[in-house]
């Protein structure tokens, strides 16, 4: 600021009642012992050609000047001290591994499909197969689950958003996701299988040569009649039919409705557990499954996501050890265990 302006501001503020000297002394002393700039705390000294009069106007002003000075210090001070611990504590938390910071939360969050294996009434979630599993592996890491329904049938929502801990997406992931994504040993096992008219007489894989097979789109089912091989399945895997002709679907309603017309000769389940195909007398499943789909929980890729990942097998190997995973599949899908049985 220019002398000159900062002389006069002060002159408008000190009008009509200058400040009493003796204060602007004391207070100018004690901010200069408070803030150290000087040992020994005694009276402060000052600059040599400083007037003598102590009532002296431009004495008051200068007075003025230095308490300012000195509270701006002191407020730079603070605020720099202020901003600095909130950035150590911000990079603290960015550079504290993932598992350490769940388990000073106390919380983790869970991120679950929106759709089916969960229950979904009338657009509220009432509860599911990867809810139940969720809130079990959060206890096993002694901490308190916060489950989300935040995903889909496509892309994993929030990747890179740090809006979950741990996801559940219910389904195998694709090569492009494992190189951002890394998943754990599976906590269950899909099956996927053929079926056709209660009439027909097919017995296997092999005996649909040629036939038109509904698939629906995007699964793996549909990958799997396509020859794909971005799947990550467990046991033996059927062949599929020689010649076999895809028909796109939206869903496995549309397929089994299809099968049932005869507009496709067989149907390839996707989202359809054993027992809810036990529950259409119009169809039947055709030989063993195709293939089981590996799912299992996903964490982000990065600093500290090997030893989370590492939590969460050694909480599903307990899980599948002592029954747990069974129980709630059992509860879940009609008494069907579909989990992975521990080595």
């Amino acid at each position: 600021m220019h002398d000159g302006r900062g002389l006069e501001g002060l002159r408008r503020i000190a009008d009509p009642t200058t400040p009493d000297p003796a204060f602007l002394d004391r207070l100018y002393e004690d901010l200069v012992g408070e803030l150290g700039f000087r040992e020994g705390g005694g009276a402060a000294v000052p600059p040599s050609g400083w007037p003598a009069r102590r009532a002296d106007r431009a004495r008051v002003e200068r007075r003025l000047l230095l308490v300012a000075a000195l509270v701006g210090v002191a407020i730079a001070v603070i605020g720099g001290a202020l901003i600095a611990g909130a950035f150590i504590e911000r990079q603290r938390q960015l550079e504290q591994q993932p598992l350490d910071r769940v388990r000073d939360a106390g919380v983790m969050r869970i991120a679950v499909r929106s759709g089916y294996p969960q229950v979904v009434i009338d657009g509220a979630l009432q509860g599911g197969f990867d809810v139940d599993v969720a809130g079990v592996l959060a206890s096993r890491l002694g901490v308190q689950p916060a489950v989300q329904a935040t995903l889909g049938d496509g892309p994993i929502a929030g990747v890179g958003t740090g809006s979950w801990d741990a996801a559940l997406p219910s389904r195998s992931l694709t090569t492009t996701e494992t190189a951002t994504l890394e998943v754990s040993r599976p906590y269950y096992l899909w099956p996927i299988q053929l079926y056709a008219a209660d009439s027909d007489p097919a017995r296997s894989a092999a005996d649909l040569a040629g036939a038109t097979i509904c698939v629906v789109r995007g699964s793996v089912g549909a990958i799997w009649l396509d020859g794909g091989t971005d799947i990550q399945t467990a046991g033996p895997e059927e062949a599929r039919p020689v010649g076999a002709i895809p028909m796109l679907a939206a869903s496995d309603d549309d397929c089994l409705a299809r099968v049932a017309s005869g507009e496709a000769d067989a149907g390839v389940s996707a989202a359809l557990a054993p027992v809810d195909l036990e529950a259409r007398p119009a169809v039947r499943a055709i030989g063993p499954p195709i293939l089981h789909e590996q799912r299992g929980v996903v964490v982000e890729r990065g600093a500290g996501s090997a030893a989370m990942i590492s939590a969460i097998d050694a909480a599903i190997f307990e899980m599948q050890a002592d029954g747990s995973l069974a129980d709630i599949s059992r509860r879940r899908f009609g008494g069907d265990d579909l989990t992975v049985i521990a080595p």
